[in-house]
């Protein structure tokens, strides 16, 4: 006689284990998203304050011998030669994508001066689209604090 020893997973079985991953997976991922979006919005951040120092050492080394600038809006971070965006020489624009999801609000353009790199103070307040806020605070010396 045969012995008939239940052999593999039953439909039961394997149903209920995709039951058990799905609730696992719907409670981790808001989880996962917050960290995300925390991501996006300290790399944006980053590469504003990046963009943000390289335009006061370009004007403090006299480059070209002008001013250069910063500004943050439309989804990009723009840094520009010239006394403001507005009257910029587009040709020397550099620029980065940030999410465009993330709004931007406060003092979106920073001019520093020539040789000495100073600008007019102000905060930049970053915002993503789960309420997180990053505030970016430039001083009249050109210090930033974040």
């Amino acid at each position: 006689m045969r012995d008939c020893k239940p052999r593999g997973f039953t439909v039961i079985d394997i149903m209920l284990a995709i039951a058990i991953v799905a609730i696992i997976g719907s409670a981790v991922m808001p989880l996962v998203n917050g960290y995300i979006t925390h991501g996006d919005l300290d790399a944006t951040t980053r590469d504003i304050v990046a963009a943000a120092r390289y335009a006061q050492a370009q004007s403090e080394a006299g480059v070209d011998n002008t001013t250069w600038g910063v500004y943050v809006g439309g989804g990009f971070i723009t840094v520009f030669r010239g006394a403001s965006y507005a009257a910029r020489t587009a040709t020397y624009d550099q620029t980065v994508k940030y999410p465009t999801n993330t709004a931007v609000t406060g003092t979106q353009e920073y001019v520093f001066t020539k040789r000495t790199g100073r600008t007019t103070g102000g905060t930049l307040t970053l915002t993503s689209p789960s309420a997180l806020v990053q505030n970016i605070v430039v001083n009249s010396v050109g210090m930033m604090n974040f």
